[in-house]
């Protein structure tokens, strides 16, 4: 779909890797800090470059990971057991 691999947690995708490139998933909630990082959008979709010092800061890129998989969390909402499609 996208030239790259897909990475998912308990089946949502929350980040992405492409032209050699790690991506984050991004919400209203984190969209800002990759902004003010300067990281790169990717097309048109979601997802935003992890910045350099936080892939080199293991604390760091773990917060930026969990931000991520919540981001994709929201995107896609459980179902309610037994409701239907």
């Amino acid at each position: 779909m996208f030239g790259g691999y897909g990475i998912f947690h308990q089946g949502k995708m929350f980040a992405l890797v492409a032209d050699s490139r790690l991506y984050f998933k991004v919400d209203d909630s984190t969209r800002q800090a990759f902004e003010v990082a300067g990281s790169a959008r990717f097309r048109s979709m979601p997802y935003y470059e992890v910045p350099g010092d936080v892939m080199e800061d293991p604390g760091g890129f773990r917060r930026w990971a969990l931000a991520a998989i919540a981001a994709g969390d929201a995107a896609f909402p459980r179902k309610r057991r037994g409701a239907s499609s």
